[in-house]
């Protein structure tokens, strides 16, 4: 028998695949392990341009973890391609000085991710996991390394210079990523956390199901944790909507081809926003009132929202044994991605080991109106119980625009950007002509003639559902005599929508932008 011989697997990551949809990037605080990382990775960090590149570290100071201090770290995108990977480039949670354990909601995530059915993601580590006790002041100064430029000068976080990609600025080279996701978000802008008091736990499963009732009991914190989960009152709700708009603010500029999945955090118990949330929301000029105050302005098609918090087998150890849904969602939708597509919705799809939702909403609940009229299914996405088990109860924006608030339209039209994007960047060393023009319209074609036979787009035949057009008449003379390139595409997904049109342009500097867009109204 041999003894002390451990053998490592690693999956080579795989070239980029921009059309992919189905790609989560988690950018948080995740404690990186002291195995070295594989040559595998590396490489493929010095292929991407992340190290061994002019301005980038070299490859020999960024392989091993914890080397670096907070402000100096490099914010690298890891590949990751199955929970175990994970495991052996990041720690687990792990006990503080004082005794108190970390909150380690990104490793949460990831694996919640995996559990559900994602197949790939990336990990973007800009600091350490901080125990359950650090007082609020010192978890808000984290906040500034996941999400640069709080001033909403988002313009700042270059998409030329990789150096200072920090943060969420890291999706510059990250193209492959269709989803951002922020896990600790609600830990770093809760109130001050306390301990529970010691009781014996009750195990509430699914299967007390109640349609009809107005307010379902609160399932029982279990007693493994000693420590309440973060909550929100009005003041941390809004430090908690100025960062999500912060986020949105960023995608909208940089990658409209994206959306942050972000999770709503719980309210204090006893709270208006307990009894109602999206009331309490509007009232706090937060979201869906009459007035919203620019700061906190993050409702768009940019920003799905998902509630509430679940507890499983994977949970345990985390404060009240719950984590926030985004990693769980996120699974849930690659998986239904990867399976029926990217222009379906989400409906339906079953969660895999939920053992219950804090807290519980009823039916009642679940429909309750907000101030605009639409109901909590409509503005946020939903997991909870149904007749046929844990489900997805809702897949939906939180635009305020009608045509944008069904996210697999959403997704779709990112599918669109994507083809676009990738059929420009093909031909940014060629000099704008009739051939390039042809080129480009057939490689979109192509994709378009792909979505109609999928089922994505609605017609009768595939050049009734889209058109494509990069000619004369998409640009002006100044546009051909500066070598730019506009593509434009008008496609009827297959939703109550009339037609939606998106531009893009391939500038004279090379870099492909969305330019134009415009959605018709509701048929």
């Amino acid at each position: 028998m041999l003894r002390g011989l451990e053998f490592e697997t690693w999956t080579a990551p795989v070239d980029r695949a921009r059309n992919r949809v189905d790609v989560a990037c988690f950018v948080g605080l995740a404690r990186r392990s002291e195995r070295a990382l594989p040559p595998l990775v590396l490489a493929w960090l010095a292929r991407e341009g992340w190290v061994d590149a002019p301005g980038q570290p070299k490859s020999e100071d960024v392989r091993f973890g914890d080397t670096w201090a907070l402000d100096d770290s490099p914010h690298l995108p890891i590949p990751i391609d199955d929970w175990s990977a994970f495991k052996q480039l990041f720690r687990g949670r792990s006990t503080a000085a004082d005794g108190a354990s970390e909150v380690d909601y990104l490793a949460a995530a990831v694996r919640s991710f995996f559990v559900q059915g994602g197949r790939r993601c990336y990990v973007v580590a800009v600091g350490a996991p901080m125990a359950w006790d650090t007082e609020r002041v010192q978890r808000l100064e984290a906040l500034p390394s996941i999400l640069p430029q709080l001033s909403g000068n988002v313009s700042a976080i270059s998409a030329t210079e990789r150096r200072d990609w920090r943060g969420v600025g890291v999706l510059h080279g990250v193209e492959e990523a269709s989803w951002l996701a922020l896990p600790d978000l609600p830990f770093l802008a809760a109130a001050d956390i306390v301990e529970l008091e010691p009781f014996e736990p009750e195990e509430q499963p699914f299967d007390a199901f109640e349609e009809c009732s107005e307010h379902l009991p609160e399932v029982p914190e279990t007693v493994r944790s000693r420590v309440a989960a973060p909550r929100c009152d009005s003041e941390e709700y809004r430090e908690w909507a100025t960062w999500i708009a912060t986020a949105r603010r960023f995608l909208q500029s940089f990658r409209r081809d994206m959306q942050l999945v972000a999770a709503v955090p719980l309210p204090q118990r006893g709270s208006w926003a307990a009894r109602d949330l999206l009331g309490a929301l509007a009232e706090w000029r937060i979201w869906g009132g009459s007035v919203v105050e620019p700061e906190h302005a993050f409702a768009s098609r940019f920003v799905q929202l998902v509630y509430p918090w679940l507890r499983w087998s994977g949970s345990a150890g985390l404060p009240e044994d719950i984590e926030p849904p985004d990693g769980t969602f996120l699974g849930v939708l690659a998986r239904a991605t990867l399976q029926q597509g990217a222009y379906r919705s989400a409906v339906g799809q079953p969660i895999r080991e939920l053992r219950s939702v804090v807290p519980p909403l009823s039916r009642a609940q679940q429909e309750q109106e907000g101030p605009d009229g639409r109901v909590l299914l409509e503005r946020i996405s939903l997991l909870g119980p149904s007749v046929e088990g844990p489900t997805l109860l809702s897949d939906v924006t939180s635009a305020e625009e009608e045509v944008w608030r069904t996210a697999n339209i959403v997704r779709l039209h990112a599918v669109w950007i994507r083809a676009l994007r990738q059929a420009g960047e093909t031909m940014v060393f060629e000099p704008s002509s009739e051939t390039v023009w042809a080129a480009v319209r057939d490689r979109v074609d192509q994709v378009g003639r792909i979505l109609f036979r999928d089922g994505a787009l609605r017609g009768r035949s595939a050049d009734e559902s889209f058109s494509v057009r990069c000619d004369r008449n998409t640009m002006s003379q100044a546009d051909i005599d500066a070598g730019r390139l506009v593509a434009e595409v008008g496609y009827l997904p297959a939703a109550p929508v009339e037609r939606i049109f998106i531009a893009l342009a391939l500038s004279e500097d090379q870099r492909v932008d969305v330019v134009r867009e415009l959605a018709e109204g509701q048929s």
